[in-house]
């Protein structure tokens, strides 16, 4: 759990995904805002595409623990306090890109 946390910030602070995002309040979400990695980081274009490609397997591995963390939930709780527990828990900045929104 501890280095799930620990990856989660390193992504969030690469992928800047508690930074403003452009638009305005009415725009539809943009996901988080990109850096540019291979001048961030020093790294060949090459390897910026690896390190991109990294990232995004592992926003999809977090978007899939998150949908079955959400299906064991709905197993063992009711809908009210499954509702509950959506409206106590934090949401990630911006929503971020495949979010699980509560249900309505």
């Amino acid at each position: 759990m501890r280095r799930t946390l620990i990856l989660a910030g390193f992504f969030l602070a690469v992928t800047g995904a508690g930074a403003q995002q452009a638009g305005g309040r009415d725009s539809p979400p943009q996901g988080p805002p990109r850096i540019d990695i291979a001048n961030e980081l020093g790294v060949s274009s090459a390897r910026a595409i690896q390190v991109e490609a990294i990232l995004e397997n592992g926003r999809e591995r977090m978007r899939a623990a998150r949908e079955q963390t959400r299906v064991e939930l709905a197993q063992v709780l009711t809908p009210e306090q499954l509702a509950k527990l959506d409206a106590a828990m934090p949401r990630p900045p911006g929503g971020g890109p495949g979010a699980v929104q509560p249900r309505r």
